[in-house]
């Protein structure tokens, strides 16, 4: 996530949603009507699943925990991304679509 320092403290979804969102996109040729964008997680390989394994844990930090290449994730250990993220998922610390999964 190559964005400016003042939003280092966002996740990716975050910063998706409430910053480069807003940024123009594309207009409907025919409709005339802008196209909203959607943040879709292709390639990370995390789909959800019980019991939570490395691949899924993985893809949800780096869409909902903050990181930027200054400060980037550390995801070498296997068993701590996962209880990292299970510790996000008690806590609440990712959107409601990622603890309802």
């Amino acid at each position: 996530a190559n964005r400016d320092v003042k939003y280092e403290h966002y996740s990716l979804d975050r910063y998706f949603y409430e910053v480069f969102i807003k940024e123009s996109f594309m207009t409907d040729k025919d409709s005339g009507r802008v196209k909203d964008r959607i943040l879709i997680a292709n390639g990370l390989n995390c789909r959800p699943c019980h019991p939570i394994d490395y691949n899924y844990a993985r893809g949800m930090l780096i869409m909902n925990k903050p990181w930027s290449v200054r400060k980037p994730l550390d995801t070498r250990n296997k068993q701590a991304t996962i209880d990292t993220f299970r510790r996000m998922l008690e806590e609440k610390q990712v959107p409601s679509n990622v603890w309802t999964e």
